[in-house]
């Protein structure tokens, strides 16, 4: 279970920008949970201090009641390598290395031999039906094919929690769809809890809980 309790956070460039404002939520583990808003609305700001990526400014974020922000940095780094998989709406796969190596990096910062992180990276591959593209190198994918390629890093290392920012954000709606689908199989077919952010209402579909951001603030529909 996720609890963020009061959670603040604030952009502090030229002018500043308050883009979470005392959040409070409570995520079930196994649950489906999809934050919906507008652009500049605080979605992904959240999602990264919900996922250990972003320290916020005051307030707290405990996962099965321990504070994340409580730990110092190797140990949250730590942490977020085995419980957390973070997909990204711009993939961030390393442009060169191959799928397979992409997929392969979350364990060999675990320190898993490279023998065996190439099985299980190849297996998660097959998983999402491209593991007969494990030799290319991501220019040569097509979106939905990265897309797929950055959900098989996030969950190669098997982590209880799966962020998922604007995850069709980039790819048509057939596409999207597809990826969406994987989401919420993760969930019913692994019990994996999945928050993602979205901008497209029709992504919604089938979530345990929605949460709508304004203004930094947030609220349950």
């Amino acid at each position: 279970m996720i609890e963020a309790e009061g959670i603040t956070f604030t952009y502090k460039k030229t002018n500043e920008v308050q883009a979470v404002r005392g959040v409070s939520l409570r995520i079930e583990s196994g649950s489906f949970v999809s934050v919906v808003g507008r652009s500049g609305s605080g979605k992904s700001t959240l999602l990264h201090c919900l996922s250990g990526l972003l320290t916020p400014d005051s307030g707290s974020v405990r996962y099965d009641g321990t504070d994340i922000y409580a730990m110092k940095d190797r140990e949250l780094s730590a942490f977020r390598n085995a419980n957390i998989g973070f997909v990204f709406q711009n993939f961030y796969l390393e442009p060169n290395f191959n799928l397979l190596e992409n997929v392969m990096l979350p364990l060999l910062v675990r320190r898993m031999s490279v023998r065996q992180a190439k099985a299980r990276a190849m297996e998660t591959l097959k998983k999402f039906g491209i593991d007969d593209r494990a030799y290319h190198f991501p220019a040569e994918m097509s979106g939905g094919e990265c897309q797929r390629a950055a959900i098989a890093r996030a969950i190669v290392g098997d982590p209880t929690y799966i962020f998922a920012d604007e995850p069709t954000g980039n790819l048509d709606r057939q596409n999207g769809r597809l990826i969406v689908e994987t989401l919420h199989e993760l969930k019913d077919s692994y019990g994996k809890t999945v928050i993602m952010v979205t901008h497209n209402e029709a992504d919604t579909e089938g979530s345990d809980a929605v949460y709508v951001t304004e203004d930094g603030k947030i609220s349950v529909r």
